[in-house]
């Protein structure tokens, strides 16, 4: 069962108190906790007594501003990374040797537009004073996983803003990997149906 079909099986009390131990987990109070993701504190009070139901994007706002992923916060382990699979999990790594092969990466990244929803820009002089390119992802775009690269994005950047050790970036890097390892792109079947 993955993280979104198991997060249906809590009660809205359930994920109160799960959120309410991972912030003070964190030493963090509910006035920041709200402060962090843009709500009010009373906001987050009724979603620590389950009087509103946080949903899986809530959950991802907090896990983010918790550095952890959001299934975690209730306890949920994907089969991905659940027993022997978490000790022995290795990064895909991808061979980028020549400029060819990370433009090959960029196509197949923009070939699925039904996940990722690319807007491309480019300018260059005589219009403009300089010549730069840039690939930018609407967080509340048509793509199934806009918001989600968007939240990536603002996590790695708060990250980068931390200057942790090496060590530290390393696990991140595992961590980012294996969070997001179940969010599976459409194929072509998924596009007939």
């Amino acid at each position: 069962m993955n993280p979104e079909e198991s997060y249906k099986s809590f009660s809205s009390q359930e994920i109160g108190a799960a959120i309410k131990k991972a912030r003070r987990s964190k030493k963090i109070s509910q006035k920041m906790l709200a402060s962090m993701i843009d709500k009010a504190e009373r906001t987050v009070q009724k979603y620590e007594s389950g009087e509103i139901i946080a949903g899986i994007p809530v959950l991802k706002e907090i896990g983010n501003a918790l550095d952890m992923p959001w299934f975690e916060i209730i306890g949920i382990m994907p089969k991905a990374i659940a027993g022997t699979q978490a000790e022995n999990f290795e990064e895909k790594q991808y061979s980028f040797n020549s400029l060819g092969d990370i433009m090959n990466a960029l196509l197949m990244i923009c070939s699925h537009p039904e996940d990722l929803n690319f807007e491309i820009s480019l300018n260059k002089p005589p219009q403009d004073s300089e010549w730069s390119a840039s690939f930018t992802i609407n967080g509340k775009g048509s793509g199934k996983y806009d918001a989600d690269f968007c939240l990536f994005i603002e996590n790695w950047m708060n990250h980068v803003k931390n200057k942790r050790s090496h060590e530290d970036h390393l696990q991140w890097q595992r961590d980012i990997i294996r969070y997001y390892s179940d969010s599976r792109l459409s194929t072509s079947e998924d596009m007939e149906n």
